[in-house]
């Protein structure tokens, strides 16, 4: 696995750069915040390690930056465990968080989780039967699974599975990782209430001691790519006391 860290602590890197390559993965280094797009433009990145106090450029500023262009896994690493910035880190569209110090193996862990997320959600292929799924050639003849085109489409929000994309009314929707993976386990079932530990345990690989705020964060900042309004929902609505639920067709 191809790992970037953009941290400045040079010591930290370097046992980081000796834990990981002992696990079987390559580990990259930015020490300045500023190397990290020219670096991802020009290289192969699995997963992305992100420090959050650095100079030139704060994580916090680097992550936004990230996100307008790259869908990579990303964990924020931090020597502040205040729960208001495990919380930015989600805002920002961090996959995972994690405080320094750390156990080398639990941020093995973290990567392995969050990979795994983003492999579990490119290979889903399965739409619910309350949503439409368009399997469709040119001719309408039966074609191999592998060359359909599977989509979900629920009123004006078309969820591509292959190409992990999301278009509201055509517009391509700049989603984070979990972002999209929150929105595709509503979109399987329209009309259906999830609660909070529902969709943690279709997630996995969540912190235990973030989940609970990080869905009310995540549904928030769909809310926002929607165009949604929590009080007047068209697509996304809170059920007090049970959960959300994707409605079925706009009103």
């Amino acid at each position: 696995m191809d790992i970037l860290l953009v941290d400045d602590d040079l010591s930290h890197a370097e046992l980081l750069k000796i834990y990981l390559q002992a696990h079987g993965h390559s580990l990259a280094h930015c020490a300045d915040p500023r190397q990290a797009l020219p670096y991802l433009e020009s290289h192969q990145v699995d997963v992305i390690l992100l420090d959050v106090n650095m100079p030139y450029m704060s994580g916090v500023d680097l992550c936004v930056l990230i996100r307008a262009q790259y869908d990579l896994p990303l964990i924020m690493l931090t020597e502040r465990a205040e729960l208001s910035d495990r919380v930015l880190g989600l805002e920002l569209g961090a996959d995972d968080y994690l405080a320094k110090p750390f156990e080398p193996l639990e941020l093995v862990s973290r990567i392995k989780a969050v990979v795994k997320r983003y492999q579990r959600s490119s290979r889903t292929h399965i739409t619910s039967d309350k949503s439409v799924n368009k399997e469709m050639s040119p001719d309408h003849s039966t074609t191999s699974e592998s060359d359909k085109p599977a989509l979900i489409i629920v009123g004006e929000v078309t969820l591509d599975l292959r190409r992990r994309e999301v278009r509201l009314r055509e517009k391509l929707l700049p989603l984070s990782t979990i972002e999209w993976d929150t929105l595709h386990i509503l979109m399987r079932q329209p009309g259906v209430v999830l609660s909070r530990d529902d969709i943690i345990s279709k997630l996995h690989g969540a912190h235990v001691e973030l989940v609970t705020r990080s869905v009310d964060i995540t549904i928030s900042r769909l809310r926002t790519h929607l165009g949604d309004d929590s009080k007047d929902p068209h697509f996304i609505k809170t059920i007090w006391g049970a959960g959300y639920t994707f409605l079925p067709q706009n009103r």
